[in-house]
């Protein structure tokens, strides 16, 4: 359950750099590359394979940043004739809230992600972990075949149930601290068995987002209460628990 998404860029950069100033910002999305182009088997995790149109949303500073934190215009910018554009005071950067504006290569808008402004600073708004859902349900299918000029293809094909997720955003986050680009590509669905396997750390802090937003929404659907929960969690939530 859940898939590295390149949608999530902005929000997994917040959440693993909690204070980040938009300088800093910036400069991280700039370091990001993604492409709608697939990126072969035997490429390297960290392969640029880029294409120039989704890759650019990455890399256009001030301007792309205030894109993914869709800030308002400022007054300003409002009452201003000029006919050249500055972000710098285009933008109302003293905006303290509001909602990531994220759309990846093959999902559309993604909902409920949503940062806060403290003193210049910037930081994955709490809220949106009790929002977002454990994460996207991915059915992946592989198969081979040979293309017009007779040359063996690996096809990937996959189906994606519901909003992207905790599970999804700490796969972005793993993507990211290792410039993993292979698997934020078109393709990229089709390698997470590889990249986990090549990546133990990401599989660790997998498999731990599995078991924790699982059982946090459990107990969430079931009305259990901290005392509960904590119990819950110690046993494992076996079997035995429910008849004791």
């Amino acid at each position: 359950m859940g898939l590295p998404n390149d949608a999530l860029i902005p929000a997994a950069i917040l959440w693993v750099n909690p204070g980040i100033t938009r300088e800093e910002f910036v400069e991280r999305l700039n370091t990001t590359h993604v492409s709608f182009f697939e990126i072969g088997k035997e490429e390297a995790w960290d392969c640029e394979k880029t294409d120039g149109l989704f890759d650019l949303m990455y890399h256009n500073g001030l301007e792309g940043l205030a894109s993914f934190l869709n800030l308002k215009h400022s007054e300003q910018y409002g009452r201003s004739e000029q006919e050249s554009f500055d972000p710098e005071f285009a933008y109302d950067w003293g905006q303290r809230s509001g909602e990531l504006k994220m759309r990846g290569l093959i999902t559309g808008d993604i909902p409920n992600f949503f940062w806060l402004n403290e003193n210049g600073r910037y930081y994955l708004d709490p809220k949106t972990f009790e929002l977002i859902p454990a994460g996207r349900i991915v059915h992946v299918t592989e198969s081979e075949g040979k293309n017009k000029e007779g040359t063996v293809k690996r096809f990937i094909s996959w189906r994606m149930n519901r909003d992207p997720g905790y599970t999804d955003l700490v796969l972005t986050a793993g993507a990211l601290k290792h410039n993993a680009w292979k698997v934020l590509s078109r393709n990229g669905a089709g390698y997470l068995d590889d990249f986990l396997k090549e990546f133990p750390d990401v599989d660790a802090a997998y498999e731990r987002a599995v078991w924790d937003s699982h059982t946090s929404l459990y107990a969430k659907e079931n009305g259990m209460n901290v005392s509960e929960f904590l119990r819950a969690r110690v046993e494992r939530f076996r079997s035995d628990y429910w008849n004791s």
